[in-house]
């Protein structure tokens, strides 16, 4: 395994500046916390995959994950039995997620690249995954037409 860097981590065979886990908002899947409390009651678990901001939806579920709760502070904001004692009692309100009828092809690669199971099938499977997955955000942009002095977008009908 390579080195790492001061300010990095490792995730699942992946290197990740710290700062991509640094989120004030601890975001997850209500369905998969409600299947939890189905299986044992008043048992809920935080995935650390959740906390990627580059992951977009569950990759058991499909769905879009969600914003849970938020806090500035990191001791009240990472006090995930409270937190979960709230949403286990209803208090977490109705998911406003939709459910998806699959992942997206991205959503897809980024979970495949977190899994037990790697498959290094295209070209940007040889850069780490953070540096992957912001080279396809800011791509989308510039697609999108979001990028500064973009322009409307990239005209698909060109070559």
């Amino acid at each position: 395994m390579p080195k790492l860097h001061k300010g990095q981590w490792w995730f699942r065979g992946e290197p990740f500046s710290a700062k991509a886990f640094r989120s004030t908002a601890i975001r997850g899947c209500r369905t998969w916390l409600n299947e939890d409390v189905l299986g044992e009651p008043g048992q809920g678990f935080i995935r650390g995959i959740w906390m990627l901001e580059l992951l977009r939806t569950c990759p058991r579920h499909g769905v879009p994950l969600e914003p849970l709760w938020s806090r500035y502070n990191r001791f009240e904001r990472h006090d995930t039995a409270l937190r979960l004692t709230k949403h286990f009692q209803g208090n977490a309100g109705p998911s406003s997620a939709r459910m998806s009828t699959s992942a997206t092809i991205y959503d897809r690669w980024v979970h495949g690249r977190l899994s037990q199971e790697k498959q290094h099938s295209n070209w940007l499977d040889q850069f780490g995954l953070q540096a992957a997955a912001a080279f396809c955000a800011a791509l989308g942009r510039l697609i999108e037409g979001r990028e500064r002095g973009a322009g409307p977008g990239l005209d698909p009908s060109r070559p």
